[in-house]
């Protein structure tokens, strides 16, 4: 899954909280700075520190909570929920999705906001910046390497321009 290698400077966006994985991959894959990202997700950062309202982020940002403000923005926001995803098991609706084998390989050339549960339990459900053909986690800088990894949501994004 980690690989290691550290993605290149200035290629993605730093995570500044615990919490707040899904704006940092946002920014990103978009190429929107953390601020505006942040702020379109109802979000606020203190222009102080830089940090994001903690109290408010509490445990993350659901991506279907990012649609409506993504297309504000010029983006459009495609999820793809895996029938591995935890939310998703033993309802109706899980036969209906995919598998996390069939997103990561529908993914393959656009970019996503990829959801999955980090080994590490202090990190918990997390997200990555997804290129195309390369994931990064914002909380380090790192490559990831998705092939053995239990994909439970992907934001595929666009732009509508």
């Amino acid at each position: 899954m980690h690989t290691g290698k550290a993605a290149p400077l200035g290629s993605f966006v730093q995570q500044r909280a615990s919490a707040d994985c899904v704006i940092a991959a946002t920014a990103t894959v978009t190429g929107n700075s953390y601020e505006k990202i942040a702020a379109a997700f109802g979000i606020p950062v203190d222009p102080k520190n830089g940090k994001p309202d903690v109290a408010i982020l509490d445990r993350g940002v659901d991506i279907l909570d990012t649609l409506f403000p993504l297309f504000a923005l010029g983006v459009l926001a495609t999820p793809l929920i895996a029938k591995e995803d935890p939310r998703m098991v033993g309802i109706e609706r899980q036969s209906k999705l995919a598998s996390s084998e069939q997103i990561k390989s529908a993914i393959k050339g656009h970019k996503a906001v990829l959801g999955y549960h980090d080994d590490d339990d202090q990190v918990g459900r997390h997200a990555l910046a997804w290129y195309g053909n390369q994931a990064i986690d914002c909380g380090n800088g790192e490559i990831v390497d998705i092939n053995d990894m239990t994909i439970h949501s992907a934001l595929v994004l666009a732009s509508l321009k």
